[in-house]
């Protein structure tokens, strides 16, 4: 148990120094500092005292259409050619590991429009059937495709059958 702030004030007020490293905090407790001669109490017992959260929902971080341009670029690049993840996004115009490469293909691959296979430094990815057939504006079947791939990520889903498509109220 973390201590109060007022054991925590006097207590250790001769360690106060020293315990703005984290590495110097005995059983996470509070940390201070010297600001104009008061002791301020950071955050520590206060996140001490809160459940975690656990991880956030998984969600497509960019938009459908915006992930279709980027199966599109893709599929100029190699058709449906199994191709290493690291290599795929330079043709998708990221650096090879760049947090928004990561993000895209991600999304990507939650909407189904892209397959992946391996892991790590040898995953490799190509262009899903779905995805083929949503590059092809002339199928009669694109709507409904559209209304899938839209579907796909559970998150969308889940808010789709609480809210439902008609719009807002408002």
């Amino acid at each position: 148990m973390p201590p109060s702030w007022e054991e925590a004030r006097f207590a250790d007020w001769p360690k106060a120094a020293n315990w703005s490293s984290p590495r110097a905090s005995r059983e996470n407790p509070p940390r201070f500092t010297l600001l104009r001669g008061a002791v301020v109490l950071f955050a520590r017992v206060r996140a001490a005292r809160c459940p975690s959260r656990g991880r956030s929902p998984a969600y497509p971080a960019i938009s459908l259409p915006r992930a279709l341009k980027l199966a599109a670029a893709l599929w100029r690049a190699g058709k449906r050619q199994l191709a290493l993840v690291t290599r795929a996004a330079g043709h998708l115009g990221f650096s090879v590991n760049s947090g928004s490469a990561k993000v895209s293909v991600s999304a990507m691959k939650k909407y189904g429009l892209i397959e992946d296979e391996g892991s790590r430094a040898s995953r490799k990815m190509r262009i899903s059937e779905q995805g083929i057939a949503l590059l092809k504006p002339s199928n009669p079947g694109r709507p409904r495709l559209l209304g899938e791939a839209a579907l796909k990520p559970a998150t969308h889903t889940e808010l789709w059958e609480r809210f439902g498509g008609g719009g807002s109220d408002g």
